[in-house]
């Protein structure tokens, strides 16, 4: 056994001393990250997403004239449809009717203006955004928009300055969407004006207007909207909302998307939209369009199709859009 001198004992025990000062310095670090890291919830700061990063990104933008924002990733473009504030849109109120849709996010905020545009569009939109100071659609305005958009600095911009707009777009949406734009350039953006999509619109009295073409509006979002590989899967509806306005508005929604309505039936009336089928991307999309559960089919339902989709519309699709 080798005996050290006492000098060389000390220099052993000063080393040894230094390096459990590390290990626990270290240990420390780490146990300080991982409070941090529980303590800081990063689906709560980034938000729950709407978005798959597939299918095409809707939103309506209080610009002047109000438009629709659509990214569709296949083929790869964004397009802006423009619309003409002085036009009449169906509100789906018993109060008021009508209203110019440049008149609505004054009147009644982002959520309404969502509301609206989906109803006269007969497609959903899921997301808005209101700028506070007045943005201009024109050719040049709109490719400065989404100049600025793609640049690397938006996101930032967003998280720390989210006061100079308001939206319902979550961060983990919006940082979704800012690396795709990424790789798309100016010549792939297009604006359309859809201002003369308008027909005759009678009011009491024998007044007449000029209110929003929806037909029109709807073939044209289709356009955009749609995923081919969507036409394969056929849906039944069973419309338990007590409205025939509000089975015609789900039918619209499916097929602007793509899918095929097999059959529409009436049922009693039910509280919740529910869907009943397998869970795949498809009926995962569907539950995403009418904000509601997917539950197994029933067996006497089923029969020998084990791939059959079936979605019984409740009272609260028909209370969200009419009243």
């Amino acid at each position: 056994m080798i005996k050290y001198p006492l000098w060389k004992r000390q220099e052993i025990r000063s080393k040894w001393r230094n390096i459990l000062s590390i290990f626990i310095v270290i240990v420390l670090v780490f146990a300080i990250i991982n409070g941090l890291t529980k303590s800081i919830s990063l689906k709560k700061y980034f938000g729950e997403g709407r978005w798959d990063g597939e299918s095409s990104f809707v939103a309506t933008f209080s610009t002047s004239p109000p438009s629709l924002f659509i990214y569709q990733s296949d083929p790869k473009r964004v397009v802006f449809l423009t619309v003409d504030p002085n036009l009449f849109f169906v509100t789906g109120k018993q109060d008021k009717p009508i209203m110019k849709i440049g008149e609505i996010k004054d009147k009644y905020g982002g959520e309404e203006l969502l509301r609206i545009m989906s109803l006269n569009f007969r497609a959903k939109i899921d997301n808005f955004v209101i700028f506070k100071n007045n943005q201009t659609i024109s050719e040049t305005n709109v490719e400065k928009l989404f100049g600025d958009f793609k640049s690397f600095v938006s996101p930032m911009l967003y998280f720390t300055k989210r006061e100079l707009l308001d939206t319902n777009i979550s961060r983990i949406d919006m940082t979704r969407l800012w690396w795709q734009l990424k790789g798309v350039g100016v010549n792939q953006m297009q604006l359309v004006d859809m201002s003369n999509f308008h027909e005759e619109i009678v009011l009491a009295k024998g007044v007449q207007v000029l209110g929003v073409d929806s037909v029109s509006l709807n073939r044209k979002i289709k356009d955009y909207l749609e995923n081919p590989s969507l036409a394969e899967f056929e849906v039944e509806i069973q419309n338990g909302s007590g409205s025939g306005e509000a089975g015609d508005l789900a039918v619209d929604f499916m097929a602007s998307m793509g899918f095929s309505v097999k059959d529409i039936f009436g049922s009693n009336q039910v509280g919740e939209t529910v869907i009943f089928a397998k869970k795949n991307f498809a009926t995962s999309l569907l539950a995403k369009i009418f904000n509601c559960d997917i539950k197994a089919l029933p067996k006497e339902a089923r029969g020998d199709d084990s791939g059959k989709i079936i979605i019984a519309i409740g009272q609260d699709f028909a209370n969200k859009y009419f009243e």
